[in-house]
């Protein structure tokens, strides 16, 4: 294998694991929708993942990004790096994705606050049993990487093991 092949390699190793890292350092994911008048809107949720990858949220319905979750099919979410860790505000390290929507009854709302339970703690009991939180499974299915200044990859299927290295096309 010749030096630039090798460098493309482990360019592209230390993105999926610097990817990896993001998502299990990463509490909490920002929320794109659009409400029902055709208005963006962004908001946060804390999440945890399954073992299928799915992002798993609880969100009041009180709220308004709540009440657009539940009349909504898709989002788009994104993790980014801490402002305080970042080397350059310019190029913070941020993943998206593009995710169906995927409201959780019964036993899928129970593995959701499980999961949720799991990485925060007791709060999601609380949570649980308050009558104004849905469980959603936010199923990515596209998404994007930014390492920094022209380090960005693709992931068609929305695997870190799929990732590949975005291409320029010049004209």
């Amino acid at each position: 294998m010749n030096a630039r092949l090798d460098d493309d390699a482990s360019r592209l190793e230390r993105a999926r694991n610097t990817a990896d890292g993001l998502i299990a350092n990463t509490r909490s994911l920002m929320i794109a929708s659009i409400t029902a008048d055709g208005l963006p809107l962004v908001s946060y949720a804390p999440f945890a993942r399954d073992a299928d990858g799915g992002l798993l949220i609880a969100v009041s319905g009180l709220a308004a990004h709540g009440r657009v979750l539940a009349a909504s099919e898709r989002v788009s979410v994104m993790l980014v790096e801490d402002e305080q860790a970042a080397r350059q505000i310019f190029a913070r390290t941020r993943l998206t994705f593009s995710c169906r929507v995927v409201p959780q009854l019964d036993a899928d709302r129970a593995g959701v606050f499980a999961g949720l339970r799991s990485r925060f703690g007791e709060i999601a009991n609380l949570l649980e049993g308050l009558g104004d939180f849905t469980a959603y499974r936010l199923v990515p299915e596209h998404g994007n990487f930014v390492m920094g200044f022209g380090a960005a990859f693709d992931l068609p299927d929305a695997r870190i093991d799929g990732m590949r290295p975005v291409e320029i096309e010049r004209g």
